[in-house]
């Protein structure tokens, strides 16, 4: 599952706690309300009466690549064959209790490749009355931070053949949690963000690129299809401390400096950054500028303070 095409929360894709996320190429899902529809003579229009919902139809093509492919595909059919009900775990909508429908033409593609086989494969809903709850609030820093622990996990199990890689492997994966704690820790101080986050960020980035380099020129990294999951793998640890930064400035946005043109009051700065929420961001600008502002009927000229980004234009 490529980690660059969604740029919200998923998971990892598993049934019967078989994982094959690393083999999702694509997926769709059906998801539909009943309907009954009655009309009447003379009478224009129509209504529709609600039935309940349909169950719920998940189908995915699977990419089973490199050598290993034989046992990783008769594993995931085996258990289907003993036993085809029970928990897909979906990058969408979590766990669901579902029957799988089996294999819908599994197919060897000469042009794909050696020892690659797409495997289509859907499963239907086996419960009742399981509703969406809406989620008032999108995961926050400390979900992140808990996304990268799962894919520095997944990673140190797939880079495991690599042995001549297990070196950049292990610094990238220390790295990553490493600034995974420090970004998390921020949200608990009421000073400012760590202002060493983006170097730890940029540190990151670079022990990704070293990570990559390594598995590829490792002697057991025969060819891309078995270096596949090391490498998905490690987009999916960057992707994770990415979206870890971007939930961190929302939580804690970066403070610039901005000098105060003429002397005025704290509501009237507040106004020109926050317009109509102004009142309710004066704390904030204080305790972000503790001894700046000593008079807030009267912040003098020339005062550089620490501003959050603006909600409004400023000139």
């Amino acid at each position: 599952m490529a980690a660059s095409v969604l740029t919200s929360d998923v998971t990892a894709f598993s049934f019967k706690n078989i994982d094959f996320n690393a083999q999702v190429l694509d997926w769709g899902d059906i998801r539909k309300p009943r309907l009954a529809w009655h009309e009447y003579l003379k009478r224009d229009g129509g209504e529709a009466e609600y039935m309940g919902r349909a169950p719920h139809v998940t189908r995915l093509n699977l990419v089973y690549i490199g050598p290993n492919w034989r046992k990783d595909l008769l594993n995931l059919q085996a258990s289907i064959d003993d036993y085809p009900i029970g928990v897909l775990t979906h990058a969408f909508y979590g766990s669901m209790n579902m029957a799988c429908l089996g294999v819908e033409e599994s197919r060897v593609n000469l042009d794909d490749g050696t020892n690659t086989v797409l495997v289509p494969i859907s499963f239907r809903e086996s419960n009742l009355d399981q509703r969406i709850t809406r989620q008032e609030t999108q995961q926050g820093p400390a979900y992140k931070h808990g996304q990268v622990t799962i894919y520095t996990t997944l990673l140190a199990k797939a880079a495991a053949l690599y042995l001549a890689a297990s070196a950049a492997v292990s610094v990238y994966n220390q790295l990553a949690q490493a600034y995974a704690v420090a970004a998390t820790n921020t949200t608990l101080s009421t000073d400012s963000p760590d202002p060493t986050l983006d170097k730890q960020l940029a540190n990151v980035v670079i022990a990704a690129k070293t990570a990559r380099d390594a598995i590829r020129a490792d002697p057991a990294a025969t060819n891309d299809a078995v270096t596949y999951p090391a490498i998905l793998n490690i987009e999916l640890v960057l992707d994770a401390c990415n979206q870890l930064a971007d939930s961190i400035k929302s939580v804690k946005p970066v403070l610039s400096p901005w000098q105060v043109p003429a002397t005025t009051t704290l509501l009237s700065i507040a106004q020109t950054f926050y317009g109509r929420d102004a009142a309710t961001r004066m704390d904030e600008i204080r305790i972000n500028n503790i001894g700046k502002i000593p008079n807030p009927a009267a912040v003098q000229s020339g005062t550089l303070l620490l501003m959050a980004p603006p909600t409004v234009r400023t000139y």
